[in-house]
């Protein structure tokens, strides 16, 4: 499979959790949130890993996952610091920070 069809379904499985998250489908959203990274996994695209980790961590955390929530997070700050993109690095980090101190990110 091309890295153009891993991408697209990628976003496929990202926005399909968007929805899922919106309706209240936690569960459902999480497995499609997962199925979103494997989706790239194989690939060098940190940036990309970095957003799907950070979705799958903010469904985590409204799932009252905290824990885990925030060691998705720290996988999404080490990608977005890898790739020195400052703002996602910020926002991930702000998050962690937010779930380590028992406030909503």
């Amino acid at each position: 499979m091309s890295s153009d069809d891993w991408n697209t379904l990628n976003l496929v499985h990202m926005t399909r959790a968007a929805v899922l998250v919106s309706q209240g489908s936690l569960e459902e959203a999480e497995e499609h949130a997962r199925q979103a990274f494997a989706a790239i996994a194989d690939w060098d695209t940190p940036n990309f890993k970095g957003d799907s980790l950070v979705q799958l961590a903010e469904i985590l955390a409204a799932s009252a996952r905290p824990e885990e929530a925030m060691t998705v997070y720290a996988e999404a700050l080490e990608l977005y610091e890898q790739k020195e993109n400052l703002v996602a690095a910020r926002r991930a980090s702000d998050a962690f920070e937010a779930l380590r101190a028992g406030t909503t990110p």
